[in-house]
């Protein structure tokens, strides 16, 4: 009520994506003030962009295209399927934690739906669709479409082969011919509506961080829990990101665990006991 959606990105200007808010804006911005004034419209402005403030075009590994973002008050958050921490976590979300667990990942809160660090990571959370009415799925879609097309040549354009693109749902799916270069993987969206017709058991977490491997990205989803065995019997432990990347070049170097936990122990301390290292 108080600004325009183009005002708000000339005051706030996005390093890395200055070149991309250029005149496709002010028709966005006209059509949101139109619909301002008669319908609440989520997410708010200051978070419309969240995403992209989060992350350089050139660091994302890997981006997941959902749809529009979520039509309840306070979930909407400018980054796809992440909701503010404290907010209960929708069912799409639960669904997209499941698969992620079933692929051996446990890196994330379980008790928080905020996805900001895997953003950090170098995933690409982005709804085609960056903002919408309360209670009406897909109300902007013709707004935005244009932008979405426009951000999506770009980052295929700039990182070409070396990145992944996951297409959630049909309306994601209907993006891919916009994509020239990277990896494409797809499947349903996690949606309880669809989420059992291809998202959970589809191993796709796991496609599209095989497939960076092979072009020689290092790039870690998640933190991945490994079972070692010792003299006593089998302890687990819970790999972080950068100690697993030692751990696999000690074992292919020496072929033993064991041999080398007192070197890996000299560098990482117990965060909690029991909790692994």
């Amino acid at each position: 009520k108080n600004t325009s959606l183009i005002k708000f990105i000339e005051k706030h200007r996005i390093k890395g994506w200055e070149e991309k808010f250029d005149e496709t804006i002010l028709p966005i911005s006209r059509d949101l003030e139109e619909k301002a004034k008669t319908n609440i419209i989520y997410p708010p402005l200051e978070d419309v962009f969240k995403v992209f403030e989060l992350i350089k075009p050139e660091d994302i590994k890997i981006a997941i295209l959902g749809q529009d973002p979520y039509i309840n008050e306070n979930q909407a958050m400018g980054i796809s399927f992440s909701v503010p921490k404290n907010v209960k976590i929708p069912p799409s979300l639960v669904n997209f934690f499941k698969e992620l667990v079933n692929e051996g990942y446990t890196h994330y809160d379980k008790h928080s739906g905020d996805l900001t660090d895997l953003v950090k990571k170098g995933v690409f959370l982005y709804n085609v669709c960056l903002t919408v009415n309360k209670n009406i799925s897909g109300s902007h879609k013709k707004i935005w479409d244009p932008f979405s097309i426009n951000i999506i040549k770009y980052i295929d354009e700039l990182q070409k082969e070396k990145m992944v693109w996951i297409l959630l749902g049909n309306n994601a799916i209907a993006y891919k011919k916009y994509i020239k270069y990277g990896q494409v993987l797809e499947t349903s969206h996690p949606s309880p509506l669809s989420a059992k017709k291809g998202f959970l058991g589809s191993g796709i977490f796991k496609q599209a961080a095989d497939y960076l491997k092979s072009k020689g990205v290092q790039f870690w989803l998640n933190s991945e829990v490994k079972s070692f065995e010792t003299a006593n019997g089998k302890i687990t432990g819970v790999i972080t990101d950068k100690a697993k990347l030692d751990c696999e070049e000690l074992i292919l170097a020496n072929g033993s665990w064991l041999q080398n936990i007192s070197k890996l122990l000299d560098i990482y301390t117990p965060m909690q006991p029991g909790k692994g290292y």
